[in-house]
């Protein structure tokens, strides 16, 4: 081989190693990219990068969402950034917050303290493993943080089986006449998406939300509920109460959103 075909086929490898972030997500129409988070780095630099690594700021914000369900309180040391991804631990280490003790302690990652996006197109390179009793999810949430509850749109809240199957499901929760109400499709995006890296992407529209699992259609509702708010984007790994599965990671390679 020459050194010409060697320096060719050298830099056609970098050209694809490094490539700028896909600037058309895999919905028709005129979009232009304004978030890109490819999760490159090591170490800590997810917090200097604009990510809040607790549920909020100040005391208190250790607890899970929905204590009833969740076995797990945040830590920030189990949210980091490692080859290119963003990792979301979970282990069997107790830690306790407000006088309550949870049995395992898990990462979260959230813009809540930047970015924040109403209606476009937002999608997530997930992987996830094969293991029964986790309830990882890729999600918002209104802006600014501790703002009222709902909205709440589940992009993919992911819950498994004895079995450790993997399935995704598609929610949204909202108020409506008084009362909360909740868009459920579930399994929005087929059984077993564990062990394999995924792609979710919601298109959010004024009168739609659409679910796609690596650039397929799976679900879509037009009906009531659809939020109108600016939302902030939250990666969480977890653990249904009860159940005691082995440490963990929850992979994110990239976040991306159009508008």
């Amino acid at each position: 081989m020459s050194i010409r075909h060697i320096l060719f086929v050298a830099a056609l490898f970098c050209t694809a190693a490094f490539a700028a972030p896909a600037s058309r997500p895999p919905v028709a129409g005129s979009w232009q990219l304004r978030y890109a988070e490819e999760f490159d780095g090591s170490g800590a630099d997810l917090q200097q990068r604009g990510w809040m690594t607790l549920r909020g700021s100040g005391d208190g914000y250790r607890a899970p969402f929905n204590p009833d369900l969740d076995d797990t309180a945040f830590d920030s040391n189990y949210a980091t950034l490692q080859n290119g991804n963003l990792r979301l631990r979970w282990a069997l280490v107790a830690l306790t917050d407000g006088g309550r003790s949870y049995p395992y302690t898990a990462g979260i990652a959230t813009t809540a303290t930047g970015f924040n996006f109403r209606y476009g197109v937002i999608e997530a390179r997930i992987w996830l493993p094969s293991a029964a009793g986790i309830a990882p999810a890729f999600w918002l949430l209104p802006s600014p943080v501790d703002s009222a509850w709902p909205p709440e749109v589940d992009i993919a809240e992911f819950s498994t089986t004895e079995r450790g199957q993997v399935d995704a499901h598609f929610n949204v929760h909202y108020r409506q006449g008084g009362r909360l109400r909740q868009i459920y499709g579930f399994p929005a995006y087929g059984e077993n998406v564990g062990g394999a890296w995924h792609i979710y992407t919601l298109d959010w529209r004024p009168d739609s939300m659409t679910m796609l699992l690596d650039g397929r259609t799976v679900y879509r509702y037009t009906g009531a509920g659809i939020p109108a708010v600016p939302m902030y984007i939250v990666f969480s790994a977890g653990v249904l109460k009860g159940q005691r599965p082995g440490a963990g990671n929850m992979l994110v390679d990239y976040v991306r959103v159009w508008q």
